[in-house]
Formats: structure tokens, sequence, C-alpha cells
């Protein structure tokens, strides 16, 4: 009886344990953090959009180089220079049985703008007047003035109006943890915090992907990444840049996993208070021959980043870096430089340049400190100088941090001149026009220097030799993307 009772024992761990998927059917991806929320309306972080990217589809998308492509809009036709007219794909079904329609785009915009839901991307809006159904697949939108980023800014996902109309006070209150459907290839299926999340495929989608399962699962030390795909615990998982001079030396690891590189829309940049007597134009043209002009930033970088020459990424190949006629400070100057201490490579550049401007009569004070610390010392204009970093939507439009008044201008720039640009260039319909206007802008940035964009890093991705890499992968991610964006293309070799 005893021997009985011990085995049903033995058994009850196994019995209450959730059954895994087979290691043959399941892509298992690593995060470095647990994703805070999987509602796509409050998603703002990396991994947490990497995971719903795959639940939820938006009205467009970039595709694995940067390119906007339709995703749910079939087509569209501009009625007037501010009205557009949009027919959704048919056929497209959520994962709770509901079919794809107008009335779905035009809850989830109602949802979006509703002040009460506090949409972290709510300005990103501003520009419509209206967006109305008028036919089962037919949309028509109404913008306050011509705008030809209306694409860009429909990249929100799309949710089923079943779930989200006539929200009333309380369902508002647990809406941001509320499991919602989506049209995407996949569904969530588990939530395990603070370690694991798995996506089953959704039953009714038609863009059925090779793998059934993906499973999320954090790694939460950076170094532990090789050492998990050479024992083929994960298929894919971001390696750090450091990681890659290692790969190159060790058969090991090139027998067990690919490197895949791919480039983030986006930058490292310095940026200046402007609001600080000390600096002068001539030291912020000193550090501009110095760092964007110079050779300083390739000979930190070693291989692992583009050196940027202008703030407006898309005429970074365009223009060119000539250096200011100026000299070295006399006397020496000593500014304070400050970033957040969780970006090693931050820190690193700044320890860098510390020695090489000396020579320059800049003497840099480094002062490093937590991140929300440096977001709150960013927006009191408490620095000299600031080295921060941030991943954009793939176009010119940079009024964020160059607008007067804007969210994300921590110099304090204010430019009558680049204001007019910006704005002109946001309603300009014409490609090559607006491309002219934002070469005017990046030379008005150069008269004044608010800030320096330094460098664009390469980031890697480690994959299974198990796994087959399609030959359209990620190229360049944007901030609604990431590297997985083909995944209905990813298989196992074996399954070849």
């Amino acid at each position: 009886m005893k021997r009985i009772l011990f085995a049903l024992l033995m058994m009850i761990p196994i019995a209450l344990c959730p059954t895994e998927p087979s290691s043959e059917n399941v892509l298992r991806v690593g995060i470095n953090t647990f994703p805070s929320n999987l509602n796509p309306v409050y998603v703002t972080a990396e991994t947490s959009q990497a995971v719903i990217n795959k639940v939820f589809d938006p009205l467009f998308e970039f595709n694995s180089n940067g390119k906007l492509l339709s995703r749910l809009v079939k087509s569209f036709r501009y009625k007037s220079e501010t009205e557009i007219h949009l027919q959704l794909k048919r056929g497209i079904y959520f994962s709770n049985g509901e079919e794809l329609t107008a009335a779905d785009v035009e809850a989830t915009v109602a949802l979006l703008r509703d002040e009460r839901v506090n949409y972290p991307y709510a300005s990103n809006l501003s520009f419509i007047d209206s967006f109305k159904s008028s036919g089962k697949h037919t949309l028509i939108l109404n913008t306050r003035h011509p705008i030809a980023t209306w694409r860009n800014a429909s990249t929100f996902k799309i949710l089923c109006s079943s779930e989200i109309k006539g929200l009333n006070e309380k369902d508002l209150k647990g809406f941001r943890d509320r499991r919602l459907s989506g049209t995407g290839p996949y569904m969530l299926d588990k939530i395990e915090p603070p370690n694991r999340i798995l996506l089953k495929l959704n039953p009714h989608s038609k863009l059925e992907a090779l793998y059934p399962a993906l499973l999320y699962t954090v790694v939460a030390y950076p170094y532990l990444v090789p050492l998990k795909l050479l024992n083929r615990e994960i298929d894919v998982c971001e390696l750090q840049p450091e990681d890659i001079p290692v790969y190159r030396q060790k058969k090991s690891w090139q027998d067990n996993f690919d490197i895949l590189k791919y480039n983030k829309f986006g930058y490292t940049y310095l940026v200046f208070n402007l609001k600080n007597a000390a600096i002068t134009p001539h030291i912020r043209q000193l550090l501009y021959n110095a760092l964007v002009s110079g050779s300083f930033t390739s000979k930190f970088l070693r291989d692992q980043g583009q050196p940027m020459r202008s703030p407006f990424m898309l005429l970074d190949t365009q223009v060119e870096a000539e250096p200011f006629a100026i000299t070295k400070i006399s006397p020496p100057v000593r500014l304070r430089i400050m970033t957040n201490t969780e970006s090693r490579m931050r820190k690193r550049f700044i320890l860098f340049i510390k020695k090489e401007l000396k020579v320059l009569g800049i003497e840099l004070e480094p002062v490093f400190v937590e991140y929300h610390s440096f977001l709150d010392c960013l927006k009191r204009k408490d620095f000299d100088m600031a080295l921060s970093g941030f991943l954009l939507d793939i176009d010119y439009d940079m009024r964020d941090i160059l607008a007067t008044g804007s969210y994300f201008n921590y110099a304090g720039f204010s430019s009558p001149d680049m204001d007019r640009l910006l704005a002109d260039g946001l309603t300009e319909l014409n490609p090559q026009k607006r491309a002219s206007i934002y070469l005017e802008a990046h030379d008005i940035w150069r008269r004044h220097l608010p800030i320096l964009p330094l460098f664009n890093l390469y980031y890697y991705v480690g994959v299974s030799s198990n796994v087959k890499i399609p030959p359209d992968t990620c190229r360049l991610m944007g901030s609604t993307g990431d590297f997985l964006q083909n995944i209905r293309q990813w298989t196992r070799r074996d399954k070849q």
C-alpha cells in the first residue's frame, strides 16, 4: 500500500505540469525581459512588440527591408489631398472566428483616440479628422490636412469591434490586462510570468505558418545566450555585439548556430543642453568635427556599426560631413556628459571620447545614472551633454526631436525655419519635393547643431543550425518591427 501511495505522489507533479509542445513543432525564441503588457493598445517595449506582431496585424507594415507595404489593406486611392478611400482584404478572420470588416478598423481608431484609454501614441493619430466605414470592407479616411506619413501612422494593430465597442468605465479599468483577438498567424495560448509565453496557430488564419507554435523564454543574462544555443535550449535569440568576435573564432559555435545581422532604424546621438551658456557654437562645431566629420567614432565602432552624418537617416548617404574651420578650445573647458547605466556601449563610448577629446581642450566628466533618473535629468535639462538613442519610424520626419517644444527635444532647440520645414515636409505628398525639403532642414540642423547623430549599431541574432533562415529575413527594423518579421517562412531544416 505504501508503494502504491508513493507512486501516486510521484505522479502528481507530472500531472500538474503543463504539456510542452514537441521541440520539432515549436520555435523557441529567447527574449531578455518578460513583456510588461501584451495588450497591443499599450505595448511600447521592443520585446512586447515582437510578441504581439505575431498575434495582431496592422493596416500597413514595413517588410524585412524597411519598405512600407499593405497588410490588411487591398488598395487605396486619393479622392482629394485630404480624403483617402481604402479597400480591405477579404477573407481575413480574427482568432475568435469573426471576419475582419471596416467596422473593426473604425472601432479600433475610435478606441485609440478615446482619451480615457490613454493610448501612448495618440498624438500620432492627431491628423485624423474622421475614419469611417462606408461598406463592409470599405473605409474613408479624412485628414485635417494633407499628410505624407498617414500610412506610417497606420501601423497600429487592428482589434475586433465586438471586443472593444461600448466599453464603460468598469470595462476600461481592466482593459489593459484583457486578452484580445487578432488576425495574425498566431494567438496567445499560455502566459506564464516571469519566464514564458506560448503562442499557437490562429485556427482561422489562412496564412498558416510553418511552425505550429512559438515559445518565448526569458534569458535574463545575455552571456548565457551562446550556451543556450549550443545546448539547443533555444532556437533564436539576440546576441551581444561583444560575442561576435568570439563566434568567428569558435568552430563549435559555428557548427551549432548561424548569425543573422540587421540594422534598426535609429541611432545613438549626443544632445547638447542649449540652455547652458557654456555649450557654445564653437564647442558644438569642434565636437562635430571630431565625432561626425572626424575618425573618432569609426575608431570606436571597429565594424560594430555605421557612423552617422545626418539626423535625417534617409538622407545619410546623400550628404557629406564637411568639417568646420575652427581650432581647439583654449583654455580647456570641463563639461558633464551623462548616459544611462544600462547601456554598456554608451558608457564605453563616453570613456573612449573622454580620452580622445582632452587633446582638443574638452575635459569630460562622465555621469552614469539609472535609466528613469536619466530621462528625468533630460526633461529637467539637468545636464551639459547627454548620450541617448531612439528607434524611429522609417521616414524623414524628425519633429519629435527637432521641433520647438516637442517631447523628445531635450536640447531645448527652437528654430522657426526648422519648424516650417518640418511642417512642410509632413504635408508634401510628392516624394521628390519632400526629399528636397528635408535636405534643406538638414542644412539648418548643421547650422545650429542641437544634437549630433553618432552611430547606427549592427544587431545580431543567433539562429540554431536546425532552423532554416528565409532568404528575405530581416535587414532593417523600424519601431514596430522585429527580426521574426516573416515568421510564416521559418521552418526546421529537417522539414524542408
